[in-house]
Formats: C-alpha cells, structure tokens, sequence
C-alpha cells in the first residue's frame, strides 16, 4: 500500500496512468489480475449511462439486484440515484460511483489518483472505508493530508526527491516516459527490506505469496 508524492507537475498522473495501462516498460502484471483505476476526471465512466447501469455491468454475474442496491446504499447511492444517468450527477455523486463500481471488479491492485478531488467532505469517510476495507495492493496520489492520514500506507515514495537522489541533475531533463521503469527500480529495491503482504485469492481475489514490490504490480 504505496502512498506516491510529490508537487504538481513531477508526473504522478503520467506514471498512475502508464501502470493502470499494464504496458509501462518494467512493469508485469500477474496473469488474472485486474487493476481498478480511479480517475480523477472520471474518464473511466460512461457519462450516458445510469449509475444502476454501470454498478450492473461492473458487478456482472456476480450478484443480485438485491446486492447491487444494498452494495449502492453503502457508497450513499439512493434508488434515485441509481435511475440517473452519469453525465446528470454532481463531481462528489460520479465519484462515489467510480468508487462504487471499482469495489465490485474486485481488483488486485487498486490506482487512485486524488480520489477526494471534487468529493463532498461528508463522503470522505465513505471514501476513506471502502479503501481500507480494500485487501489487496493499492498506489495512491493525494494532496489531502487529513485524508491520507485517515488510511492505511506500508510505504511512501516521495518521487522528486527519489528522482533527484537517482539521478542528479539529469532529473530536470528526463523524460516523463521513463518514470515506470525507475519506479520499478524503486520498488524492486525495496523487496529486501518491506515483509512479505498477502492479498486475497478466490473468493477475495488475489492471494500472492510474493514480496511486497510484485504485489504492487512489478
């Protein structure tokens, strides 16, 4: 559970979204996992479909409507809610959606990129819980102090002054397409050093009896 800081414009986002694509340079996903990724401009929605569309499609064959609806009231989703279309809701509504919708893929790894941007401070405890009930790997960018302190971080990775220690002055002039690849380094490097983490399998996918660094999707 890899909390990833730095200031505006060091390339978190660039580097979330080159690992959310599974096809960054030094990056391996083990076989069947799936990566839920949260977007802060919602992006991953369809903004022409119902919330009760999207949470059925992300829940799939695996539960009843019952379980959907009871699943929705948790995220603060009403039955209104769940009759209006995407593009209708609020910014705090799409992201208590995006949340909803990632907690039913049952992902292995989770990306969040500033997850309470446009979040309504009353959600933020929802937010916060549905992510540390979350068992399995986890890289999350946020800015929001009162926030991070309220989850659960085996490891922080400040990426400026990591990149700087790395790589001197050649910091300000690599380029943005390289990051996964020193990212994997760091995470490499650290497998000596962080206790092994065990992630959940079947039923609470994904179990993985490997260091911490390949849980993390390298």
């Amino acid at each position: 559970r890899l909390l990833l800081t730095g200031p505006n414009g060091i390339g978190k986002t660039t580097l979330l979204e080159k690992l959310a694509s599974g096809t960054a340079k030094g990056e391996h996903i083990k076989q069947g996992v799936k990566i839920g990724y949260y977007r802060q401009d919602f992006s991953t929605l369809d903004f022409n479909a119902t919330v009760y569309q999207t949470l059925s499609k992300a829940m799939g064959d695996n539960g009843t409507e019952q379980s959907l609806r009871a699943h929705a009231a948790g995220f603060l989703l009403d039955a209104e809610i769940l009759k209006t279309k995407i593009g209708s809701l609020s910014e705090g509504q799409k992201g208590l959606v995006a949340f909803a919708a990632i907690a039913l893929q049952k992902p292995g790894l989770l990306i969040l990129d500033e997850p309470t941007n446009h979040i309504n401070f009353r959600h933020i405890p929802v937010i916060a819980k549905a992510i540390n009930n979350f068992d399995g790997a986890m890289i999350l960018v946020s800015h929001a102090p009162d926030f991070v302190e309220k989850i659960r971080v085996d490891q922080i990775l400040d990426l400026e002054k990591w990149m700087k220690e790395q790589l001197g002055w050649r910091f300000f002039t690599k380029r943005l397409r390289e990051m996964p690849e020193l990212f994997y380094q760091f995470l490499k490097n650290s497998s000596e050093t962080i206790p092994e983490r065990h992630y959940v399998v079947e039923s609470k996918p994904f179990l993985t009896r490997t260091p911490f660094w390949l849980g993390l999707a390298v």
